[in-house]
């Protein structure tokens, strides 16, 4: 699950919660809704009750990520077989 916070295209704020099936998936609505001409202000990942990762918002500027998360999970994979 994400919740983030922003402004609509018209400049309405809002404040939602998606519950996409991977972290993927949450970054990719969040570049489609900077895409469609939302302006995020926060975005984070809840762990727990008491804890959140928070996400970098400039990260998300509308343009897919999966190549890079692509390039990013095989990374660590070449170093988890190192190790």
């Amino acid at each position: 699950m994400m919740i983030f916070t922003g402004h609509t295209p018209q400049g309405e704020p809002r404040e939602c919660t998606y519950g996409g099936p991977t972290v993927e998936a949450c970054f990719s609505t969040l570049n489609l809704l900077v895409n469609d001409g939302w302006q995020l202000d926060t975005a984070n990942l809840p762990e727990s009750a008491t804890h959140a990762v928070w996400l970098p918002i400039k990260a998300f500027d509308g343009r897919s990520m999966t190549k890079q998360l692509q390039k990013l999970e095989r990374s660590w994979q070449e170093a988890l077989i190192i190790w």
